[in-house]
């Protein structure tokens, strides 16, 4: 009769189970959507746009995208 073996019990220590806890609550920080920004943030910024180009009329719609994108990005 051929001898049979067994493989030791892999021994999970509870430091090893925090990190992966931790790593996961990590990811889904990082995969949750972002609150968008508010009206209010995206005016001032946009505003202030438009006064670092001199007050040039006419790019409004552009200030406003390009303030709302750069407040999305942070």
């Amino acid at each position: 009769m051929a001898k049979k073996t067994t493989r030791p019990k892999t021994d999970v220590r509870e430091t090893d189970a925090h990190i992966d806890i931790d790593q996961a609550e990590d990811r889904a920080r990082s995969l949750s959507v972002a609150a968008p920004p508010a009206q209010d943030e995206i005016r001032v910024l946009a505003y202030q746009k438009f006064l670092d180009r001199g007050g040039a009329h006419g790019k409004d719609i552009d200030d406003w995208v390009d303030a709302e994108r750069e407040l999305r990005a942070r």
